[in-house]
């Protein structure tokens, strides 16, 4: 599951943040927050060296859920069960405020219609990029469908008022993690799908590309599982007319190997 979040918040960032904008001479950026896009993170330093006027947007994948299919209740193994995923966006608008010294300051702080007006155009924006990205770019490699878009204004309980500031919550089923390539695999084939196919359709260079070659990198080969030494089954057992009599294993000083006649009858 983890990783077929992964998946969604890199095919995500590149929509938002295109590495062919970022080495453009004069950039065409899909939203208000041109480069200023960031992937899960929410720091003390978050705007230094950013433009302060400029809105920012932070996307993350909050958690998911695998929910199991009739008849195949177990989530664990692909196809069994559907990923549901909250895909959040962080967006903030600075407004001018009076500093300390007197000059204006440009920070989060209570909105007013301007500043309401311009978060609810960059959820807009942010919604037509997903629509498209799903068409043409990495997030159709992940993303199945769109359930449920949600947006909760952030506010100054204490003080009474709205900041100017929003989370955009878009729920979303995407595809299941599948099962990791077989051993031998080099390079971006070590990763399972849907990353694997969504690092293929990032650029080498980009953002999202870098991130899914170091994850591949540090994968390297798939873990090989030691064999089971044995398996202990509490069942009621029977044998029905042809069956085929198992050899005597009393005497053996180890227990019988491969394929043993008789079936098992549950009640």
């Amino acid at each position: 599951m983890s990783l077929a979040r992964t998946a969604l918040r890199l095919a995500v960032f590149e929509a938002l943040n295109p590495y062919a904008q970022n080495v453009a001479a004069t950039p065409v950026w899909p939203t208000f927050a041109g480069r200023q896009v960031f992937d899960s993170q929410i720091t003390a330093t978050l705007y230094d060296g950013l433009d302060p006027k400029t809105p920012t947007i932070v996307v993350s994948v909050d958690g998911s859920k695998n929910e199991g299919q009739p008849g195949a209740p177990d989530v664990t193994f692909r196809g069994d069960g559907r990923e549901m995923a909250t895909l959040a966006f962080e967006i903030m608008v600075p407004v001018a405020q009076q500093g300390a010294s007197g000059d204006a300051v440009y920070e989060i702080g209570p909105t007013d219609a301007a500043a309401k007006a311009f978060l609810e155009m960059i959820e807009e924006q942010i919604l037509q990029r997903l629509d498209d990205a799903r068409m043409n770019g990495p997030l159709r490699h992940v993303l199945i469908a769109v359930t449920e878009v949600e947006s909760q204004p952030y506010s100054d309980a204490d003080a009474g008022i709205l900041l100017s500031a929003t989370r955009l919550e878009v729920s979303c089923r995407i595809r299941q993690r599948e099962r990791w390539p077989a051993p031998g695999a080099t390079g971006l084939d070590r990763l399972p799908n849907p990353l694997r196919d969504v690092a293929k359709a990032l650029p080498a260079q980009s953002y999202g590309g870098k991130i899914a070659a170091g994850l591949a990198e540090v994968l390297g080969d798939p873990a090989t599982f030691p064999a089971l030494n044995e398996i202990r089954l509490a069942a009621n057992l029977a044998r029905a007319a042809g069956d085929t009599v198992p050899a005597d294993a009393s005497a053996a000083p180890t227990p019988p190997t491969g394929d043993v006649g008789g079936r098992v009858q549950f009640p």
